[in-house]
């Protein structure tokens, strides 16, 4: 499982097909977008009190995108969200009171370190913290995206979901729900045979069970409020929360308590 991202990486390089995609939605994206790219603005950002409100362009079915909406939430800050098409990959944009920021992370780093904020963590618990966020990008997100693109019929209902959540239309429409879909299909096949992944729902159930051991009697792996790992945890699942596997998941595995108590908590249902 280790292995996933690496594996997913080297086969959507160069791929002809989102080659094709891209080149054919050029008009649809903004020009300074990547993927994978979590700062894209103007300047930096001053993080030395919480911002009145934030503004966050992304792809709703990215769980980067969930997990920095769900932090802001966590932090009593209201969010707006402008979607943007699947085809921009894990590229996010965010202004704070109107103000773009270049830096994301950084700027989320320094909200989060403030004496007053519920997402600090202490050093002791920093570790784990750390740990567990590198686990949910390394294992679990690659895990979930095997599961929703399993099969065409799953990878094409995972699209019309991105499709319904932004309202697309012609040419956007058609492109993503027969020629990305296939594509990630496609491709995360490839790198379901890669890492020897017999049966991709027993192995998503055993990472979220491992997830559900590590948080144990706690109400959350932060305590009474959700630390970074819990949201980048809670975001990968957010993401595809009308997708079937996002149900069948909850219902198999040990993290439905977990997640709903997340959910209550920055009010993403």
């Amino acid at each position: 499982m280790q292995r996933l991202l690496a594996s997913a990486a080297a086969l959507g390089a160069g791929g002809a097909l989102s080659s094709q995609i891209t080149s054919l939605s050029a008009q649809q994206l903004p020009r300074d977008s990547s993927p994978r790219l979590l700062s894209a603005a103007l300047c930096a950002g001053d993080a030395s009190m919480p911002p009145q409100q934030v503004e966050v362009e992304c792809s709703s079915v990215s769980s980067e995108c969930s997990r920095i909406r769900a932090f802001f939430a966590a932090v009593k800050v209201p969010v707006k969200h402008s979607e943007l098409s699947p085809l921009s990959g894990d590229s996010l944009r965010l202004s704070a009171d109107g103000g773009q920021i270049k830096d994301v992370d950084d700027y989320v780093n320094k909200l989060r370190a403030q004496p007053s904020s519920p997402v600090r963590s202490n050093q002791l618990d920093a570790f784990e913290e750390q740990m567990w966020c590198d686990w949910a990008k390394t294992e679990l997100v690659p895990a979930i995206m095997i599961n929703i693109n399993r099969n065409p019929v799953e990878a094409k209902i995972a699209m019309d979901v991105a499709i319904k959540r932004g309202g697309f239309g012609f040419p956007t429409k058609p492109l993503l729900r027969h020629g990305l879909s296939f594509y990630r299909y496609a491709t995360w096949k490839m790198v379901k045979r890669k890492a020897q992944i017999e049966d991709e729902r027993i192995a998503l159930n055993a990472l979220l069970d491992k997830w559900s051991a590590a948080v144990g009697s706690r109400t959350m792996l932060g305590g009474n409020s959700p630390n970074m790992a819990d949201l980048a945890v809670f975001g990968a699942l957010h993401s595809i929360k009308d997708t079937p596997t996002f149900k069948e998941v909850l219902c198999q595995s040990g993290a439905g308590i977990w997640y709903s108590q997340v959910a209550e908590y920055v009010k993403m249902q």
